[in-house]
């Protein structure tokens, strides 16, 4: 289909999608003690600036690869090393802030503390 860098990433995103669909179908069909209602999801207070700031910032990591790829063969490599390093320095911020909102979103949907409005 000669669609080279493109083509990838879009089978990448299709297979995601298809991937979550299948999750979703697999998770309505088992009999579960969760159901998806107002009071079940409170949690996405949290949950949806948290996803929004992991998306902002590879969305900028991305825009900085893209900038510095135009630069050229010795400033490319480069910026792999410090986007790696800053990768491995960012993992236990990142980790942390993960399991701290998995707690405070446990929390939330039992009603213990942390009350917003």
């Amino acid at each position: 289909m000669h669609l080279d860098a493109s083509g990838a990433a879009l089978a990448t995103v299709f297979a995601q999608g298809i991937s979550m669909l299948f999750a979703l179908i697999l998770f309505m069909k088992r009999k579960r003690d969760f159901s998806f209602n107002t009071d079940s999801i409170r949690a996405l207070k949290i949950g949806i600036p948290l996803a929004l700031q992991e998306f902002l910032t590879w969305l900028s990591f991305l825009a900085l690869c893209a900038f510095v790829n135009r630069l050229g063969l010795e400033a490319s490599p480069g910026c792999g090393v410090a986007c790696k390093t800053v990768n491995f320095i960012m993992l236990v911020p990142s980790s942390l802030m993960q399991s701290m909102a998995s707690f405070v979103v446990q929390n939330v949907g039992a009603s213990n503390g942390y009350r917003n409005g």
